[in-house]
């Protein structure tokens, strides 16, 4: 009996260690004005200025701006086509609880990131994610999709129309939403 609860003991452990081997915790940078970070842990203070998006399962989803109608007992949501979402999960997995930033969707050009917004030219955005430390990827596959970045678990798709940050997130319990 000893010996299992001392297995199961070494087996938490290194799921936890292994777990923050995986987290990565992307430093906010000061040329961006998005209300919340990627990977940034979220209290309810933080989302005060920003609207439930109902509709995601295993985490929740908060826009800067979003379009509530109410009609005989039915409530829409619209989201304008210019917008922010930040969908907040748990993270480093799916399993360690707590509220962080793992995606970000960009596709108002008022937002910006390390001044880059959907605006942006190639140019720039290789040259400003490179010297923020990204791989930066050319695309070749997908027609809409401009250039892509990465830095450790952290990823930049910047497409024509619209910017999306996301962190990844291990599911190592294979939890089903």
């Amino acid at each position: 009996m000893k010996k299992k609860i001392l297995t199961l003991l070494f087996l938490s452990a290194m799921t936890l260690v292994s777990c923050s081997e995986k987290a990565y915790f992307l430093p906010r940078p000061d040329n961006t004005n998005l209300s919340l970070w990627i990977t940034q842990k979220v209290s309810q203070d933080d989302l005060k200025d920003l609207e439930f998006y109902p509709g995601m399962f295993g985490g929740d989803r908060y826009v800067d701006n979003l379009t509530i109608v109410k009609e005989n007992d039915q409530t829409w949501y619209q989201l304008p086509q210019e917008h922010v979402i930040y969908e907040i999960t748990a993270y480093p997995d799916y399993s360690s609880g707590g509220s962080f930033v793992t995606k970000i969707e960009i596709t108002d050009p008022d937002y910006y990131v390390y001044d880059l917004n959907i605006k942006s030219s190639d140019e720039d955005i290789k040259s400003i994610m490179t010297t923020n430390g990204f791989e930066v990827f050319d695309n070749e596959n997908i027609p809409t999709l401009i250039l892509a970045a990465s830095k450790k678990n952290i990823g930049f798709l910047f497409y024509k129309d619209k910017i999306t940050i996301s962190a990844e997130v291990t599911n190592k319990n294979n939890i089903i939403f």
